[in-house]
């Protein structure tokens, strides 16, 4: 049975352009958020988790997440995710690095070939929805403990 993890692909638009948010693993790889899944909290709310605890950012989840290695011996599910809020202090400063880069950069620095792929998911995903902005419907407020809101859509 494949090992599943949930996480997200971190992202900004910076002057028109997409950045993304890796971070450091703890073999001082660029990685970008992920872990297990925390049954009580659900996919979404687990990969929400993740970006909180490994990278120190909320955000909005947008558009469904994808599957990336399925039947191998890891899963990933990425979702994207709209940075709204960069913090200072989060689980893991101490443990990681965090750095903002273009897809093309995260490109050539992402070790693992599925955090790869799922940057060029979002690289379309953003495009292609950016040209027909939306309102979100059904919006799920999550709380992380002692912080401000973050948003599934």
């Amino acid at each position: 049975m494949a090992k599943k993890k949930w996480g997200v692909v971190p992202y900004r638009m910076r002057n028109g352009f997409v950045e993304v948010l890796l971070i450091t693993t703890h073999n001082d790889n660029w990685a970008l958020p992920k872990g297990n899944l925390v049954k009580k909290l659900g996919a979404k709310r687990t990969a929400l988790l993740e970006a909180y605890e490994e990278a120190g950012v909320l955000g909005s989840l947008k558009g469904q997440g994808k599957v990336f290695g399925k039947g191998r011996a890891r899963t990933i599910h990425f979702y994207p995710m709209e940075v709204e809020e960069e913090l200072k202090i989060w689980p893991e400063k101490n443990k990681r690095l965090r750095r903002w880069v273009t897809p093309s950069e995260a490109q050539r620095i992402l070790k693992h070939k599925k955090h790869r792929k799922a940057v060029t998911k979002l690289t379309a995903y953003t495009q292609i929805n950016l040209r027909k902005v939306r309102p979100e419907r059904g919006i799920l407020k999550v709380q992380i403990p002692a912080l401000s809101n973050a948003h599934v859509a």
